[in-house]
């Protein structure tokens, strides 16, 4: 079952995208002065999604060894660190 979730203006109220997903998001990192938003959780599963492009498949990295807890960005949008449940690792 797919399950919306939404993304909120925080100062007026407003729905500015909504993304279905299969289960609950754990965590989730905007790349800074850009539209890209990365999101993990439950399915063990990492989306990039391109916010100009809301109607766009996200990009998936679907071999993590656990529940995704935690993700940032780092080196720009050249690195993603992610740490899960299940093994008590960071990848």
């Amino acid at each position: 079952m797919q399950v919306p979730r939404k993304l909120w203006d925080a100062l007026t109220g407003d729905e500015l995208h909504s993304f279905e997903q299969k289960h609950i998001v754990r965590a989730c990192a905007f790349l800074v002065d850009t539209h890209m938003l990365l999101t993990g959780g439950v399915e063990k599963v990492l989306r990039i999604f391109d916010l100009n492009r809301p109607d766009a498949p996200p990009r998936e990295v679907d071999n993590s060894p656990g529940s995704i807890r935690t993700v940032a960005w780092l080196h720009s949008d050249q690195t993603i660190l992610s740490s899960c449940t299940d093994i008590g690792g960071v990848r």
